[in-house]
């Protein structure tokens, strides 16, 4: 179990290609990564950001198509999100402003700028390193 400890900017494209099909999880999260670094565990994913959470929001093909966005990076217990978005910066080709970390989440307000608020309306995967 990971809980949100930082972000990284980037598209939907550029992760699908370097970690290949994402789980689906609930209708909070409807893309989710699992990525094991130095033994701890990770997640990358969007939150509350389709109609499987709000029949107003993109759908989940919607949302993939989107040109960038703030993915959520989570983190086990005692790890923060640091190994996990200086995997990402070396492997991924990040959007700027591309990383916010732990400190940082406490300004969450002002990042809610970069998360997507349109109109409109898997299987097992865990990378290791």
């Amino acid at each position: 179990m990971t809980s949100l400890k930082g972000y990284f900017k980037t598209s939907y494209q550029k992760l699908y290609v370097f970690l290949g099909e994402p789980l689906s999880l609930d209708g909070k999260v409807s893309t989710t990564w699992i990525l094991k670094i130095g033994g701890k565990q990770y997640t990358i994913y969007d939150y509350k950001q389709t109609d499987l959470y709000n029949e107003d929001l993109p759908t989940v093909e919607e949302f993939r198509k989107l040109n960038s966005y703030l993915w959520h990076i989570g983190a086990e217990l005692g790890a923060d999100a640091s190994a996990c978005i200086e995997y990402l910066k070396e492997e991924i080709v990040a959007d700027e402003p591309d990383w916010i970390e732990n400190a940082q989440i406490e300004n969450l307000e002002k990042m809610k700028k970069y998360m997507y608020k349109g109109p409109s309306k898997a299987s097992s995967l865990i990378h290791k390193t």
